[in-house]
């Protein structure tokens, strides 16, 4: 009954915890005793702030921040919360009776002045004057209250910052589980990736210029590449500056569909080398070096970012980058045998139980897991590194070594299907790369020669020559191991 109690108790203080959670989440910071403005951070709309070396203006357009001075650009919004938390939050310790005139406060000529719109156009003005005797903090002032104010040292270094280094560098934040739709428009025509339903789930495929699988990993990682480049130089928005930096014709477009959100539209312009401002150690002149650079411009913001030219690399990609390049669609579970013709070298047949190979020809016995497995691998991972012939039945397969391959590999999938792999000649003029197709399109692939680089030149590489320890016969199977490796034994570390 006591345990009962005890674990009820228990779940009882998870929920309220989780209740105050969500709440605390939904209404925002704990506004604390003292605070001079107990602000949300929302209830801000400008802030302006000039001290001795920098100076800035920051408003909120929607759900932004962008700098109005000295520059028209947007605000990183991690970068600039600090600023934001250390206005609404602001707690400083407060003497009244003091004469705010005394030259000893140094209010008359501020080493910072902010000026804070909140709520409903209400306005604040904060000054921070001489450092106080007392260490690590400064007298200041604030408009509308008569009481001469200490504030921490640290409120200045989070608001006294170089507006060049709160620039959000980045084109677009895109979180790649959300987007649904990616259409590219190049100069060599249009792709088309999106979402789109098989068998219950959503999958990516590119549907223009025509219906293929899409390489799943290829296309996550085109996101990432989008969404993680940094903008190294910013060039205002103007009708002069499009034109020198080719986004008035650009290069590349490309358009991002979110779920439940506008689409976001991405420009490229040109390519060239521009002379990039380089960080330096505080006080002493910055330089500058040259870099290559691609011109990129996002809708809804109104200025332009120079990025590193190899994010255009990462982004000018082709149908065949983009697109799932197996030859074939397998997976290990589902294959349940092999046969191997071959010119030169060894011929054989394997079929696969759920513990174990059994070989069938050229001789018979227990197959060497390691070896035919290897095989295995290699067929589910092989891909095309480019399309020679696509979707023609009548293609003249002798020119490519096809109409009498030098390997034909018959894969038996679950279900009776049988999937031929077939294996030409040499590509000229490009070492370790062959001619293949397969038995379920009319395409001609090149394709590098892992696949033959597994496959056992002798019969007896196929046979495993001790007893399976995986099939529970208390001995492992060393013969299919590698040169050198070591066989786990078990209460092994």
């Amino acid at each position: 009954m006591k345990r009962r109690y005890v674990r009820t108790l228990i779940v009882g203080l998870i929920f309220v915890g989780l209740v105050i959670w969500i709440m605390l989440n939904e209404r925002g910071r704990v506004v604390e005793k003292g605070e001079v403005f107990a602000l949300q951070l929302t209830d801000l709309s400008r802030v302006s702030m000039k001290a001795t070396e920098h100076q800035y203006t920051l408003e909120r357009r929607g759900e932004d921040w962008w700098f109005t001075e000295p520059f028209e650009g947007l605000a990183d919004s991690d970068k600039i919360k600090p600023i934001l938390d250390a206005v609404a939050s602001l707690k400083p310790l407060a003497r009244e009776d003091q004469n705010l005139s005394d030259p000893e406060f140094g209010l008359q000529a501020p080493v910072v002045t902010l000026d804070v719109t909140y709520g409903r156009n209400r306005t604040a003005t904060i000054r921070l004057g001489a450092e106080s005797p007392l260490g690590q903090k400064y007298f200041a002032s604030i408009s509308g209250k008569s009481a001469l104010f200490l504030i921490d040292q640290l409120f200045k270094s989070q608001v006294d910052q170089d507006p060049e280094e709160l620039r959000d560098k980045r084109v677009l934040k895109l979180a790649t589980d959300e987007t649904e739709r990616l259409p590219l428009w190049r100069p060599e025509g249009t792709l088309v990736v999106g979402l789109v339903p098989l068998a219950g789930e959503p999958t990516w495929q590119i549907t223009s210029p025509r219906k293929l699988p899409a390489d799943k990993s290829s296309v996550e990682g085109y996101f990432r590449a989008l969404s993680e480049g940094e903008a190294v130089d910013f060039l205002a928005y103007t009708r002069e500056n499009l034109v020198a930096t080719g986004l008035d014709k650009p290069a590349l477009t490309l358009s991002c569909e979110v779920k439940g959100q506008k689409a976001v539209t991405v420009w490229l312009g040109k390519q060239e080398e521009r002379e990039i401002k380089q960080p330096g150690a505080p006080g002493e002149t910055a330089s500058t070096s040259p870099q290559q650079v691609v011109y990129v411009m996002r809708a809804g913001r109104a200025e332009i970012l120079a990025l590193p030219a190899s994010y255009f690399a990462s982004l000018d990609k082709t149908l065949l980058d983009l697109r799932d390049k197996h030859l074939m669609l397998l997976t290990r579970e589902k294959i349940k045998g092999l046969a191997v013709a071959r010119e030169k070298g060894v011929s054989f047949r394997a079929i696969r139980s759920d513990t174990e190979w059994q070989i069938q020809a050229p001789k018979t016995g227990r197959g060497a897991s390691f070896k035919l497995d290897g095989l295995v691998s290699n067929l589910i991972d092989l891909q095309a590194i480019r399309y020679e012939v696509e979707g023609d039945p009548k293609v003249a397969l002798g020119k490519y070594g096809l109409q009498a391959p030098q390997v034909a590999i018959t894969i038996a999938v679950e279900g009776g299907q049988q999937i031929v792999l077939y294996v030409g000649s040499e590509v000229p003029e490009e070492t370790g790369r062959l001619y293949a197709r397969t038995s379920t399109a009319h395409d001609v692939y090149v394709i590098d020669d892992t696949v033959l680089q597994a496959l056992p030149e002798t019969a007896d590489e196929l046979l495993a020559t001790t007893p399976d320890y995986s099939a529970g016969n208390g001995m492992f199977d060393m013969s299919d191991m590698p040169p050198g490796a070591m066989p786990y034994s078990p209460g092994a570390p």
